[in-house]
């Protein structure tokens, strides 16, 4: 009976994880484009223990969920974009089985475990993470954070020392990995312990990941302190608000796009979008509103403890503190790691011992209206957002110089005429020549699509 069981449980996060990737198999097509060049361009010898140092002109340090993955993928797929993005998406399948891991550890339902993993599989927040392989230290790091959080909750000797080097992988792929030891402390809490208790019965545990943290503030934001540019300044205002509202409103698969292009106050859409999809952008905001609705239904059903449910949101936004307070740089892949409460607030509604037929004909709406609402977004931001654009640039041109030029000698300038400004930045001006050349001293110059051509040697023109 148990096999069975196992086998049933089985089959069905391999069909979770199945719909996943046919959900975002045209993301997962997506070619190298601005940040990926810059990565693929600098992982020679010599690079190798700089990207391990922190720097003061480089505001992350992700050696092993940026710098590690592409090492690890050029070596093995040289430079195919797909297999690039299969081996990311590897990552996001085994998240989507830690989660099912995790509710039922916290739970012991199955089935809030499936319906958790469903959700989170499904949710169009993925999409900059899977689109974008520089975005993959996300996905990377989420991993380890899931991991460490799964291996702490078996509470074994063996167990807390592995989920130790998971928080230390953790970190060196992702900033959310400094907020695990509070996500640890409040899953033990919603598990029925005492605050005090847990502390003071895991401070073999928390007194190492405590000086790491220490040690890592002090080295990066004292010693090596970041340099602030504008989209990175932090805000101490309403704007932290507005910003909350958006990821709460991204967690209900809002699209991204949905913020720059609708003005809230009329509650329309920018001309520039309606003349892309027109009634297509109202679809793409009328059936999360159903999920959020269905999902509140749920809950006043299912009688959620106000005070676990209170936890949980102080949770969610605690998670989100790496960026909650810089609304000039906010996206909702950051959701990735910081959904987990959102994942819990569910398990609850689903796990609940109170059983009605109001409650479960909700639940199979919230299900119905989730996949439909995340597929619409999906769909919706494939066609209007930068992501897809700028990939779509980069790929049309690479092979168009890859046509024209099969090699180029050292120290050559490449002269890409084009009257498109979004192209060099889909390039990164000098790094995606140097990459497919294998070549840094090679130089590209970005001019005007009528400007003449004729001093230079080696000439592309892009239309």
């Amino acid at each position: 009976m148990a096999s069975q069981q196992s086998k049933l449980i089985f089959l069905c996060l391999l069909a979770i994880v199945s719909v996943s990737f046919i959900l975002n198999f045209p993301s997962i097509k997506y070619f190298f484009f601005q940040d990926d060049w810059f990565v693929l361009n600098n992982l020679t010898k010599e690079d190798l223990f700089a990207f391990l140092t922190l720097k003061e002109n480089v505001i992350y340090w992700r050696p092993l969920g940026m710098q590690g993955f592409f090492l690890l993928s050029k070596n093995l797929f040289g430079l195919n974009p797909l297999n690039f993005h299969l081996l990311a998406f590897l990552f996001h399948a085994f998240n989507i089985i830690l989660i099912s891991k995790i509710i039922y550890k916290i739970f012991k339902n199955r089935k809030a475990a499936l319906v958790a993993s469903f959700v989170y599989a499904t949710a169009s927040f993925h999409y900059m993470s899977l689109s974008w392989l520089a975005l993959t230290w996300n996905i990377i790091g989420t991993s380890f954070l899931f991991l460490s959080l799964l291996l702490y909750l078996k509470k074994t000797k063996k167990s807390r020392i592995l989920s130790f080097i998971c928080f230390l992988s953790a970190l060196a792929s992702s900033e959310f990995a400094l907020l695990l030891p509070f996500l640890l402390v409040i899953v033990d809490i919603l598990m029925g312990n005492n605050l005090i208790k847990v502390i003071k019965n895991n401070l073999l545990f928390y007194f190492p990941i405590t000086i790491i943290l220490l040690t890592y503030f002090i080295f990066r934001f004292v010693i090596f302190k970041p340099q602030i540019s504008a989209s990175y300044k932090p805000e101490f205002n309403y704007l932290v608000l507005k910003n909350s509202a958006w990821y709460l409103a991204w967690l209900f698969n809002i699209p991204d796009e949905v913020k720059y292009q609708i003005n809230l106050s009329k509650f329309k859409f920018t001309q520039i979008l309606l003349g892309g999809v027109g009634n297509f952008a109202y679809l793409a905001i009328f059936t999360p509103v159903i999920t959020f609705f269905s999902l509140v239904g749920l809950l006043l059903i299912k009688k959620i403890p106000l005070k676990k449910f209170l936890l949980l949101v102080f949770a969610f936004l605690l998670l989100l503190t790496p960026v909650l307070f810089f609304p000039n740089h906010s996206y909702s892949y950051y959701l990735t790691t910081s959904s987990i409460p959102f994942l819990l607030i569910i398990s609850y509604a689903v796990a609940s011992s109170y059983k009605s037929r109001a409650g479960e004909l909700i639940l199979v709406l919230f299900i119905c209206s989730w996949f439909i609402s995340s597929l619409t977004s999906l769909s919706f931001t494939r066609q209007v957002h930068w992501v897809d654009m700028e990939q779509n640039l980069s790929k049309k041109a690479v092979f168009g110089i890859k046509e024209n030029f099969p090699s180029i000698p050292s120290g050559s300038v490449l002269a890409i005429a084009s009257e498109t400004i979004m192209l060099k930045q889909s390039l990164l001006d000098q790094e995606a020549a140097q990459v497919i050349f294998n070549d840094r001293t090679i130089k590209t110059e970005f001019v005007n699509l009528n400007e003449e051509l004729e001093p230079y040697i080696y000439r592309y023109r892009f239309k």
